[in-house]
């Protein structure tokens, strides 16, 4: 085996491993920290730099078993959540997984920290999957994004990401990547790589003197404070301006959104 392929194995054994690392010791309680010894987080580290050091003695699986054993997570994680899937016009391959609809004002999306976490709505209306479950699924495999937009005269555009990942709650659900953008909507969401979620209750972005979450009435990867704002209020009929509206700048109101999100590469 080259060295070359040696190290691209490991490093994808590690993409494996690691969140097993986390929680291992997370269930079994982290007995240095409490000892003062070390982090839970230098733990994870100090396991992890261990198993690199030990792989690289190994003749690593072949990259198809490898690619096996994370699909079997990312799958048992799909089907745990029993989310709604879609197929959208044009576009073949797999089925995509909705993370998140828009559809109608039933459903409130002014929410605090917990709840956008633990994901909320009715999967026959609007719904938030949850941060905790889309960070699940973006770091045991790569990931794009699909995001659906119509406006209230009919009209639909959509923006499609190639590798969309969110961080864990510890760093505050970041968004840590979202790739190339193609589509026919404007690039929207590259002011807000490398943000913290914000909502009302939980401020992580970069406006010292305003929640952003309180500004928009909504809850987002805000910077200061944002030009794309999906978690907004919803209105019941198009209005321009508004800053707290759903909205894919420029300001106008959205009727319907469906983020959607489907495992990467794929043939299409």
């Amino acid at each position: 085996m080259t060295t070359s392929r040696l190290i691209g194995l490991q490093d994808r054994w590690v993409q494996f491993i690691q969140p097993r690392v986390a929680e291992i010791l997370s269930r079994t309680g982290n007995r240095m920290t409490r000892t003062g010894a070390t982090t839970h987080a230098q733990q994870s580290l100090i396991l992890t730099a261990r198993f690199i050091s030990f792989s690289a003695q190994l003749e690593l699986p072949d990259e198809d078993l490898l690619d096996s054993a994370i699909d079997s997570e990312c799958n048992k994680l799909y089907k745990s959540l029993h989310a709604p899937k879609i197929n959208f016009t044009g576009i073949n391959g797999p089925e995509w997984t909705i993370i998140q609809q828009r559809i109608d004002g039933k459903e409130d999306f002014y929410r605090n920290w917990n709840t956008y976490r633990n994901g909320f709505g009715s999967f026959n209306g609007s719904f938030f999957l949850g941060l905790q479950n889309i960070h699940d699924l973006t770091s045991c495999q790569r990931h794009e994004l699909y995001i659906h937009m119509e406006f209230f005269n009919g009209t639909t555009i959509y923006a499609r990401y190639d590798n969309f990942t969110v961080s864990d709650e510890q760093d505050n659900f970041r968004l840590l990547s979202v790739g190339e953008h193609t589509g026919t909507a404007e690039d929207r969401l590259y002011f807000h790589v490398n943000r913290g979620f914000t909502t009302f209750d939980k401020d992580n972005n970069d406006w010292v003197k305003v929640n952003c979450a309180e500004d928009r009435h909504g809850a987002w990867w805000y910077g200061i404070c944002s030009i794309s704002n999906l978690n907004g209020k919803y209105f019941d009929a198009e209005v321009y301006g508004y800053r707290t509206s759903i909205y894919w700048e420029p300001w106008i109101a959205l009727k319907t959104v469906k983020m959607a999100i489907r495992p990467f590469p794929n043939k299409n």
